[in-house]
C-alpha cells in the first residue's frame, strides 16, 4: 500500500471529522448573520474537496495508477471557491455589510493570521514530510480558527447588547420612578398617619402596587390587560391626590376594557397630563380625561387634560415622562401615538390592534 496516499486519506478524514463538528456547532448556534453564512459556505466547499482528495488518493493506496485528474481538478476548483469565501468573510463587518473600503471597523488582524497562517506553514514544511498534501488539512485547521473567532465576537456583541439592554432597563426604572414622586408621597402618607390613619394605610398599599407595577412591567415586555393598567393608573392618581396641596380632578370613560396593551404606555400619558396639565391650574379646576373606544380591529384610548397654555403643552410632549418609551413599546406592539398640543391643553391618542385577553 502506498504510505503517503494512506497519510493523506488519514489527515482529509480527520479533516472532514473536524468540519462536521463545526457544522453541527452552526447548526445549533443556527448562526444567519451574512458573515456567518460566507463562512459556513467556506466549509462546505472544502468539505467537499476534501472528499475529492480522498476519492483520488484510495486508488493510490491499492496501487493503481492512470486514474484520471478529475477529481485533484475538482478538488482544486471547490478549494480556490472556499478560499473566495473565506475571504469574502473576512472583508464582511459585524453589521453584515461586504466592503474594503469605509469600513466601520478594520480588518481583524488574528482572523486573517489564521486564515493564511497555518497554510502557510503547512507549505513551507510540506518538502519535509516526504510529499504528505499537508495544506488541505492546514486549510482545515484555518476555518476551524476562523469560525472560533467569529462566535467569540458574537458572543462578546452579545454580552455588550446585553449589558446595554440592563443599563437601558435601569435608566428607564430610575426615569419612571421618579424619587421626587416617592419623597411627595411618603411625605403625604406620613401627615395622613397622623390625620387619617386608614387613608394613610390605603397609600402606603397604593404606593407598594405602584412601584410593584413599574417593576414588573420594566422587566417584561408582554402585554398585560388593560385593567392592571388600569389599576396601575388609579394607584398613581390616588397618591397624587394625597397631597392636598395636588388638586386636580380625573374623569374615566371607559366604553372598552378587555384588551391587551403593552405595559406603561398609558400610565405616563396619564402622569404628563396630570402634571404638565391639570395641576397647572392653582385653583383646583384642573381636570384628567382618559376614555377608551372599541374601533373594530383597534381600540383607541385618549389621555386629554385641559392645562393652560401652549408652552405647557409642549412641555407635556417634549420633557414628560416616558413619552418616548411609550412610542417604542406601542411599535412594538403594532400601535401607534400620536399628541396633539392646543391652547387648550394636550391630547395623547393611542390605538392598539385589538387583542383579546
Amino acid at each position: 500500500m502506498d504510505a503517503i496516499a494512506s497519510a493523506d486519506i488519514a489527515l482529509n478524514t480527520a479533516g472532514l471529522c473536524m468540519l462536521a463538528v463545526v457544522f453541527w456547532q452552526a447548526m445549533v448556534d443556527g448562526q444567519t448573520r451574512k458573515r456567518a453564512v460566507f463562512l459556513v459556505s467556506a466549509l462546505f466547499l472544502h468539505a467537499g474537496a476534501l472528499a475529492c482528495w480522498i476519492g483520488s488518493d484510495i486508488p493510490k493506496l491499492y496501487g493503481v495508477t492512470g486514474v484520471p485528474p478529475l477529481l485533484p481538478w475538482l478538488a482544486f476548483g471547490l478549494d480556490a471557491c472556499s478560499a473566495f469565501m473565506l475571504a469574502a468573510c473576512i472583508l464582511t463587518d459585524s453589521d453584515g455589510r461586504f466592503r474594503l473600503r469605509d469600513r466601520l471597523e478594520p480588518l481583524s488582524a488574528p482572523m486573517i493570521a489564521w486564515a493564511v497562517g497555518p497554510s502557510a506553514i503547512a507549505g513551507a514544511i510540506m518538502p519535509m514530510a516526504g510529499g504528505i498534501f499537508l495544506v488541505g488539512f492546514a486549510y482545515t485547521v484555518s476555518l476551524c480558527l476562523v469560525y472560533a473567532l467569529i462566535q467569540r465576537a458574537y458572543a462578546r456583541e452579545l454580552a455588550r447588547r446585553e449589558a446595554e439592554l440592563e443599563s437601558g432597563r435601569a435608566k428607564l426604572m430610575a426615569e419612571q420612578m421618579s424619587p421626587h414622586f416617592v419623597f411627595n408621597s411618603l411625605t403625604s402618607i406620613s401627615s395622613l398617619c397622623y390625620t387619617d390613619p386608614d387613608a394613610a394605610a390605603q397609600a402606603v398599599a397604593d404606593l407598594s402596587g405602584y412601584l410593584r407595577g413599574n417593576i414588573n412591567a420594566l422587566s417584561s415586555d408582554e402585554p398585560i390587560p388593560f385593567d392592571v393598567e388600569l389599576s396601575h393608573i388609579r394607584q398613581y392618581v390616588s397618591l397624587e391626590q394625597a397631597d392636598p396641596a395636588r388638586v386636580f380632578s380625573i374623569e374615566y370613560d371607559l366604553k372598552a376594557e378587555a384588551f391587551l396593551i403593552p405595559p406603561l404606555t398609558v400610565q405616563p400619558l396619564v402622569e404628563n397630563a396630570v402634571k404638565h396639565g391639570a395641576l397647572t391650574h392653582r385653583d383646583g379646576s384642573g381636570t384628567v380625561r382618559l376614555a377608551t373606544e372599541d374601533r373594530g380591529r383597534f381600540v383607541r384610548v385618549v389621555v386629554e387634560d385641559n392645562g393652560l397654555g401652549q408652552a405647557n403643552a409642549k412641555a407635556s410632549a417634549h420633557e414628560g415622562v416616558g413619552l418616548g418609551n411609550v412610542e417604542k413599546r406601542l411599535a412594538g406592539f403594532g400601535g401607534s401615538l400620536q399628541v396633539d398640543i392646543s391652547d387648550d391643553g394636550a391630547r395623547a391618542c393611542i390605538l392598539v390592534p385589538r387583542k383579546e385577553q
